[in-house]
């Protein structure tokens, strides 16, 4: 009975070795694909749009913790032929231990901070022209900044170009709904061509019967309005109880 068990129990830990080798080998030969995709550059090649100084970035992410890097790395994915795209590797002049990393990740509420699938910190804001919205000072118009992968270790900055700029007025929000909302600001903005992407924050919060009219139902926290305007999909998302707004449109 003795050796049954044993053997039972060999076979089961020769099993879970080649899942463990085998898990190991595919994220091997994932990364040596990743690595594959991509042309690294000079770093003295950095296109002079793409800034690096680090209170820039804390300025524009919100973020006044965001510890002192180093840029390390450039790199284009080889398909991105024009160079398009800059990735820019940022490793922190010291690694954060990881309770201090999680009080880091606790502290970032600015609304274009988010996670991605795998539950890692993300950074994305864009903006168009000085006399639609506010540019960050010192910053090219319509170019859209991000941060991917942010780690104990560094993290990766990249930098991406407004393809279009267009004002979203004053009024737009109201002749949407049909209703009247507190004057907002654009405080992001993407348009690659196809999709706009914006982020828009309120004075104040919107009227309880203006919330109500725009809700699924009366207990619903969300207001959203989902329409066709001409040849547009318009999507507009907020929370009752918050003044910031997921604003997209998408050309069809």
């Amino acid at each position: 009975m003795v050796k049954k068990i044993l053997k039972i129990l060999s076979v089961i830990i020769t099993a879970i070795a080649i899942c463990f080798i085998g898990i190991i080998v595919w994220l091997w030969y994932i990364n040596k694909s990743i690595e594959n995709e991509r042309e690294y550059v000079s770093i003295s090649d950095l296109p002079n749009y793409c800034i690096t100084d680090a209170s820039i970035i804390r300025e524009i992410t919100e973020c006044t913790d965001l510890p002192d890097f180093q840029v390390k790395e450039l790199w284009y994915y080889k398909s991105d032929t024009c160079h398009s795209v800059p990735y820019i590797e940022c490793s922190f002049n010291k690694e954060m231990m990881e309770e201090e990393f999680m009080e880091f990740c606790d502290k970032l509420k600015n609304v274009c901070w988010d996670y991605d699938k795998d539950g890692t910190l993300l950074f994305s804001r864009g903006w168009s022209k000085k006399e639609y919205m506010e540019v960050p000072k010192g910053m090219d118009e319509n170019l859209v900044i991000e941060i991917d992968k942010l780690s104990q270790q560094g993290f990766t900055l990249l930098y991406k170009r407004n393809v279009r700029s267009e004002i979203i007025d004053k009024d737009f929000i109201n002749n949407l709904t049909g209703h009247v909302f507190p004057p907002f600001s654009v405080i992001s903005y993407k348009n690659d061509g196809e999709t706009v992407m914006a982020k828009l924050l309120f004075s104040n919060l919107v009227e309880k019967k203006i919330a109500d009219a725009l809700s699924n139902g009366l207990d619903s926290m969300e207001i959203k309005v989902d329409t066709l305007v001409g040849n547009k999909w318009i999507f507009f998302d907020m929370l009752r109880n918050e003044k910031q707004a997921d604003l997209l449109i998408v050309n069809k």
